[in-house]
C-alpha cells in the first residue's frame, strides 16, 4: 500500500471542572467546534479527556470487537472524523535503500469496518541523536490533529505534514530539524500539534524554532518563540488570569507564550534540568496549574498572580509521593486529581497535595472521563475497565481483556457505544453492547475506598 507523497493510495470505501471547562472552552473559541461524533487530537473534542455521554448500565457491560487492523508500529494516539479514525504509523522497508531507512506515514480507516481508505508515507532516516524508549521501534508518538478539511502529523523526527482528509494527498511538509534548526528530541519529537485559529502551533524546541505558529493553509511560518530543547508534553491552550495563552514544557521551563504574537508571558523553573514531562500541564482554576515533575520530581501545584504586564509564578505545595511519568490525568470537578502511575491509579487532594487514594488497577494506564459517574481507563497491558464514582470512592464494575499489546494512548471515545485502542502494530474498534463476545472478567464490582493505600 506504499504510495508517493503526492498521490497517496486511495482504497475504496468499504458537570466538569472549571479547569477542564476553560480548557474546552478556549479550543473552542481558537479552534473552533468538533462534531458531535470525533475525536479529533489529543485529549479528544475539548482536549481534556473529558466527555458527557449517557451512562453505561448493566446491559452493556460487554463488548465486542468490530474489526482490528495490523496497521505499523506506533504510540500515539488515535483521532477520528465522524467516518473515519486516523493512524500515524513506523514500517520498515522491504528492500532499505539506506541503514536506518524506514517508512513513517497516515492512513484513514472506514470506522464501521476497519478498512483503509487511504495512505500516506513518507522515507524517513533515523537521526543518530534520537534512540527508542524501552526497545521500541523509533515511531510516531505525536497525536495527528484534525481541521475541517486536513489532518495535521508530527512524526518521531520532526517531519510536520498536512494532508487532505479525503484524499490523503499532502498539501505541504516542514522538516524541524533541516529546516528549523530545531534539536532533535532524544525519545523522538512527542508534543501533538494543535490548532489555534487558522494557524497551527507546534512545540520544535530550541533557541531557533522552540514554538511555531505556522499558517494550516500552506505551512508558512507566522512567528516562532525561542525556548530551550523540546520535551515530550503536548502545549496547552488555556485562558489564565483573564489572559490567552499555551503553555509550553521544556527540558528546564514551563513557560506560557501568547498565541496570537509568540511573545513570552511568564515562565517557571523546573526543579532540575534537563526533565523530559510527559503529561501536560493541568489547568486546575483561572491561577492554578499543576505541574508534573519526571516521576522521581513528584508534582507541584503553581499559583499565578498578575498586575498589570507583570507576572508571579509561584508553587503553593510539592509533593515527591505522587509520580505521573508517561500517563494522562484529568481533574474531577472541585474535588480531585485523578492520574496513572506505574502501579495504578491515583487520586490527590489540589488544595495540599496529599493523596486521597492509591489503588491497584489499570497499571500505567490513561483514563477518559465518560460522563458525571463513569470512566473508562485502558491498563499499559491493553486490558480496559469501566470504572464508576461512588459517595465512599470508586468501584470497577467491568473489566475486559481488549489488546493483548503494551498500549501508551488513552481510548479514543467514538460515540457512546464505541471506542478504538492502538498497542503494537495493533488497532481495533470495539462496541458496548448485551451479550457481547468479550466478557466482563469481574464477578462482582470491585470497591476502592478514599482516603486508602492499596
Amino acid at each position: 500500500m506504499q504510495s508517493s507523497p503526492s498521490h497517496p493510495t486511495i482504497f475504496p470505501k468499504s458537570s466538569q471542572l472549571y479547569g477542564a471547562a476553560l480548557v474546552g472552552l478556549v479550543h473552542l473559541l481558537f479552534a473552533g467546534p468538533a462534531t458531535a461524533q470525533s475525536w479529533p487530537q489529543f485529549g479528544g473534542p475539548t482536549a481534556n479527556f473529558q466527555l458527557s455521554l449517557p451512562e453505561l448500565n448493566r446491559d452493556q457491560w460487554s463488548i465486542e470487537k468490530v474489526w482490528q487492523q495490523s496497521i505499523g508500529s506506533g504510540k500515539s494516539s488515535l483521532v477520528s472524523s465522524q467516518e473515519q479514525l486516523f493512524v500515524a504509523f513506523r514500517r520498515e522497508l522491504k528492500l532499505p535503500p539506506q541503514a536506518g531507512g524506514y517508512e513513517e506515514g497516515l492512513v484513514a480507516l472506514d470506522l464501521k469496518t476497519g478498512n483503509p481508505q487511504w495512505e500516506y508515507i513518507d522515507s524517513c532516516v533515523e537521526l543518530k541523536d534520537q534512540e527508542s524508549f524501552s526497545g521500541d521501534p523509533r515511531a510516531p508518538q505525536a497525536a495527528p490533529v484534525l481541521s475541517e478539511t486536513r489532518v495535521f502529523s508530527l512524526g518521531f523526527t520532526g517531519i510536520l505534514v498536512a494532508v487532505d482528509q479525503k484524499t490523503g494527498k499532502r498539501i505541504w511538509k516542514k522538516d524541524l530539524v533541516a529546516e528549523l534548526q530545531a534539536p532533535p528530541v532524544q525519545f523522538g519529537f512527542s508534543g501533538s500539534p494543535i490548532l489555534c485559529r487558522d494557524n497551527l502551533l507546534v512545540l520544535a524546541g530550541g533557541p531557533s524554532a522552540g514554538l511555531i505558529c505556522c499558517r494550516q493553509s500552506d505551512g508558512a511560518i507566522v512567528w516562532k518563540a525561542p525556548l530551550d530543547n523540546a520535551s515530550y508534553a503536548t502545549p496547552v491552550l488555556t485562558t489564565l488570569a483573564g489572559v490567552s495563552q499555551v503553555l509550553v514544557v521544556t527540558t528546564e521551563q514551563l513557560v506560557a507564550i501568547d498565541p496570537t504574537n509568540g511573545e513570552r508571558l511568564w515562565a517557571f523553573d523546573l526543579p532540575e534540568s534537563g526533565l523530559t514531562n510527559v503529561p501536560q500541564p493541568l489547568i486546575w482554576s483561572d491561577d492554578r496549574v499543576l505541574l508534573a515533575g519526571q516521576g522521581i520530581n513528584g508534582t507541584t501545584m503553581l499559583k499565578l498572580t498578575r498586575s498589570v504586564k507583570q507576572w508571579q509564578v509561584e508553587p503553593i505545595w510539592q509533593t515527591s509521593k505522587s509520580k505521573f511519568f508517561y500517563n494522562n490525568w484529568l481533574s474531577w470537578d472541585n474535588e480531585f486529581v485523578l492520574g496513572c502511575t506505574e502501579n495504578g491509579v491515583t487520586l490527590i487532594n489540589p488544595s495540599d497535595g496529599n493523596e486521597l487514594g492509591r489503588f491497584r488497577l489499570a497499571a500505567n494506564g490513561n483514563a477518559v472521563r465518560l460522563n458525571e459517574r463513569q470512566l473508562l481507563i485502558c491498563s499499559g497491558k491493553g486490558s480496559v475497565s469501566l470504572v464508576e464514582r461512588l459517595e465512599s470512592g470508586f468501584q470497577e464494575v467491568a473489566r475486559w481483556p481488549a489488546l493483548n499489546e503494551r498500549v501508551w494512548a488513552a481510548p479514543t471515545i467514538i460515540d457512546a457505544n464505541s471506542f478504538a485502542l492502538r498497542g503494537g502494530d495493533q488497532v481495533a474498534l470495539f462496541r458496548f453492547q448485551a451479550n457481547g463476545s468479550i466478557a466482563n472478567q469481574l464477578e462482582q464490582p470491585k470497591l476502592f475506598p478514599f482516603a486508602t493505600v492499596k
